[in-house]
């Protein structure tokens, strides 16, 4: 039976404790004796402890404890305090320091001048920390029963530095192992920092950040558990650079609910919803940039867990996320784009972006500048776009992406091009499937849905110097069947409707042979009944022809074509038509040349027409396919009229020479 040892009062003047390394060598675990100190008090104390496989270095003085024992393997005590400085830990790849320590396990105690390194084959982490201050109340060895509540540090910074592939600096997860669950209410790092240097050739990148980060309450568990409960990560200033990237944020939060940690396991659970919030993000590669403004991301209720070392399961992360951000702009060397709104909605399979403007880096007077040559000018603006039925984790987990419909509100388009300027030599805008083609990764968009839009085709003529506008309005539009994987008999088909010059309906019903190496196709088109000087706007800028009068019954024109040229009929019946050449230069001008002009000219043209023309046109393949539609059907108006007479025939089969097509 072993005795106790009651002590009611020890002082001590000076306490040197040596263990050297021999005697952790043959010593063993086991039941402490049994001792009692009511009121232990030590002036000046000195730890030199030479275990080789943590050795701690520490001076102290004015320790008192009291109510101090032992009891089986622990200490306890009613009160433990002390001054203490020169702290040393040093164990294999692991050395912590810290200069001066005030210990107060009944109140407030504090640790300053900490310095952590760990290192391995080369690589680093080092963390310097001024000051730790925490609030507790500990009454244990083994912290049973321990409180433990506003624990702070200071300013941090963390330094980490790896440069070899087959190092891993690994968390030394034992000392995570508690006999006892420990709670700490309220942690906080206030305006801490870090950088870390990745030098792998494989994978080089370089970040760094301030950051704050406040946790409501933390829990270290049994078998090294550790569970945080609504915590907040606060980065600024976060820069990134990776292999020509450059990412900053402003500001980035994220908030957790609830997070557990198991370091054994090296696992991670997030249970019952996150979110992240950034005020603004830039980023920045090559040429392109893009930046985000008031960007939200949250997690949904859904937990999600990960274990480090497998494989991510981002289909599983995403699954409940959604987003919004109240402006994204993007720009590359050739364009800018701006989004004001954007939302991901995962429960109804929706994205959603909002007041869209989409135009070249470049203005128009820039552009003539730097391509001295015939090109488009294009801006666009969209008051929404929303993809319907849209599974973004599948989209991220297969190879291919699957958008079964879109639909595209209030857009506007604007085009322009100075046919003045000389002819670029030939590059081929592509037909629209040959167009889709190109798209390197497989899609398929089962439907575009455009309503309420409007087109002006601005064109500067060679001849006259002005500028004449095509303009549509109110087009509701129907797209199908988009792809770039496709198969026996697939085609792209465009069924709309418009208001050529805002009064006058007209109907377009297109499709184009995907198979088809010269992008076959055949084109519908009416226009229903008008006064035909509201063309005035388009001829006389562009042709000096002026119709005085004239109306005309619904016309129907359809041809079929290719990449080359295009050939069809149209029927265009009409009356009373009148017209008149005018001064290339001043459509105002008269003068006796011009009144001959006219007065041949309509001894030729048709005042009146009840038979079909003929449509032919040889496509500019510099031009979009836009330009393509409105020549071949103005080909069609000027044979109706007797302004132009066409051998369909005979032009077919011109063309199929020239371009070297097998003959009908």
């Amino acid at each position: 039976m072993k005795k106790k040892l009651f002590i009611d009062s020890l002082s001590i003047g000076s306490l040197k404790v040596n263990t050297p390394n021999q005697l952790h060598k043959h010593s063993k675990k086991g039941v402490l004796p049994k001792i009692n100190v009511q009121s232990l008090y030590v002036k000046q104390f000195w730890l030199n402890n030479e275990n080789l496989q943590a050795p701690i270095r520490l001076i102290g003085k004015n320790v008192l404890a009291r109510g101090f024992k032992t009891e089986h393997e622990r200490f306890k005590w009613m009160y433990f305090g002390g001054s203490f400085r020169d702290f040393q830990l040093s164990k294999p790849g692991l050395f912590i320091t810290s200069k001066k320590i005030e210990l107060n396990l009944a109140g407030n105690s504090s640790v300053e001048d900490i310095s952590v390194l760990q290192h391995q084959n080369g690589d680093s982490i080092n963390a310097r920390i001024p000051l730790i201050s925490i609030k507790s109340l500990i009454k244990s060895s083994d912290l049973e029963d321990a409180s433990i509540s506003n624990l702070t540090i200071q300013e941090p910074k963390i330094y980490v530095n790896k440069s070899h592939d087959s190092a891993k600096i690994k968390l030394h997860h034992n000392a995570f192992n508690f006999s006892h669950e420990l709670a700490v209410h309220g942690v906080r790092i206030a305006n801490g920092s870090f950088m870390i240097n990745n030098a792998i050739k494989a994978d080089t990148f370089f970040i760094n950040s301030k950051f704050d980060v406040d946790v409501n309450l933390v829990r270290l568990k049994k078998d090294g558990w550790f569970e945080l409960n609504n915590t907040t990560l606060a980065f600024k200033d976060m820069g990134l650079v990776k292999r020509g990237l450059f990412t900053n944020a402003a500001a980035v939060n994220f908030k957790f609910n609830d997070i557990k940690f198991n370091f054994k396991n090296r696992q991670i659970d997030v249970l019952n919803g996150w979110n992240v919030h950034s005020s603004a993000l830039y980023l920045n590669k090559d040429s392109l940039s893009v930046s985000a403004t008031e960007m939200l991301i949250k997690g949904g209720k859904a937990d999600f867990s990960h274990q480090f070392g497998q494989q991510f399961e981002l289909e599983k992360l995403i699954r409940n996320v959604s987003l919004s951000s109240s402006g994204i702009y993007f720009k590359n060397k050739t364009i800018t784009a701006d989004i004001k709104s954007a939302e991901l909605h995962p429960e109804l399979n929706k994205i959603a972006l909002k007041q869209i403007q989409i135009k070249p880096v470049l203005s128009q007077e820039q552009l003539r500048v730097s391509k001295p040559w015939q090109s488009d000018y294009i801006e666009a603006k969209v008051g929404s776009v929303n993809f319907y039925k849209i599974e973004i984790a599948k989209i991220l987990s297969k190879k291919n992406i699957e958008l079964p419909l879109i639909t595209i509100d209030s857009f506007s388009l604007f085009t322009s091009r100075d046919k003045r300027m000389p002819e670029r030599f030939l590059i081929e805008k592509l037909m629209p499937s040959k167009l889709l083609a190109s798209v390197k990764k497989p899609f398929h968009i089962g439907k575009i849905n455009l309503t309420n839009g409007s087109v002006d085709v601005h064109e500067i003529a060679f001849k006259t110097g002005h500028e004449g506008v095509i303009e549509l309005r109110d087009i509701n539009t129907n797209l199908f069947n988009l792809s770039n994987s496709y198969g026996n008999g697939d085609s792209l088909v465009l069924v709309g409707k418009a208001m050529l010059f805002g009064k006058n309906e007209l109907q377009v019903n297109y499709r184009e042979s995907y198979l088809d190496s010269l992008s076959s196709f055949k084109m519908d088109m009416q226009l229903a009944p008008m006064q035909l000087p509201i063309l005035n706007q388009v001829s006389t800028p562009l042709a000096s022809l002026k119709i005085n009068s004239g109306n005309s019954d619904k016309l129907i024109a359809n041809w079929i074509g290719n990449k080359y040229y295009a050939t069809g009929n149209l029927i265009l019946p009409y009356k009373n038509l009148s017209v008149a050449l005018v001064d290339n230069k001043n459509p105002n001008r008269k003068s006796f040349g011009l009144f001959l002009e006219n007065s041949i000219l309509n001894l030729f043209i048709k005042h009146k027409n009840n038979q079909p023309a003929s449509i032919f046109f040889e496509r500019n393949r510099n031009k979009f396919v836009f330009n393509y539609w409105i020549k071949t059907a103005l080909s069609g108006f000027a044979s109706a009229v007797g302004l132009n007479h066409i051998n369909a025939k005979k032009n077919k089969n011109r063309m199929n020479i020239k371009y070297q097509l097998p003959a009908d």
